[in-house]
């Protein structure tokens, strides 16, 4: 898997999304934005293959697959894989029987670890982290996150 990060302003969402448009070649990808315009990521390209940063499949729970939504892209930072694979599984147990979370991956890169977690809604990933348990299970998870955002598929 090909995960690619662009921090674009919003004033330049046009003008990259042509671009994008332009250059689309090279196997079937996706391009997300952020829901919100003050992400300091606004898309994040996922690609099958091609230039770009390499991440290897660690873990997958649920329907990470299913149809509309939303996609949290989580990045994280932590030199005890095993122990934050643990409590990302954990986390998942928990997340498994909340309404609206649909399904979750888990990447490693040479220099990180990027989640990308299938949610019915925006709504259902706010309420989810001000579930106290949620939180609880999460901590883990939370103390190694470099950064995070909803995105909603732009392009396919």
């Amino acid at each position: 898997m090909r995960i690619d990060r662009f921090a674009v302003p919003p004033e330049d969402d046009d003008a990259f999304l042509a671009e994008w448009d332009a250059l689309a070649a090279g196997g079937p990808r996706v391009l997300l934005r952020a829901v919100r315009p003050d992400a300091p990521v606004r898309f994040v390209e996922l690609a099958a293959s091609g230039a770009g940063e390499r991440y290897e499949l660690v873990r997958e729970a649920g329907d990470p697959d299913g149809e509309g939504g939303v996609v949290l892209v989580a990045r994280y930072a932590t030199k005890r894989f095993e122990r934050f694979v643990a409590a990302w599984d954990g986390l998942r147990a928990v997340l498994a029987g909340r309404r609206g979370h649909i399904g979750a991956r888990l990447y490693r890169g040479a220099e990180d670890l990027v989640e990308l977690a299938h949610w019915s809604s925006p709504l259902m990933v706010q309420r989810a982290a001000q579930d106290p348990a949620v939180q609880a299970a999460g901590a883990a998870v939370v103390s190694a996150l470099l950064d995070a955002a909803v995105y909603q598929v732009v392009r396919r």
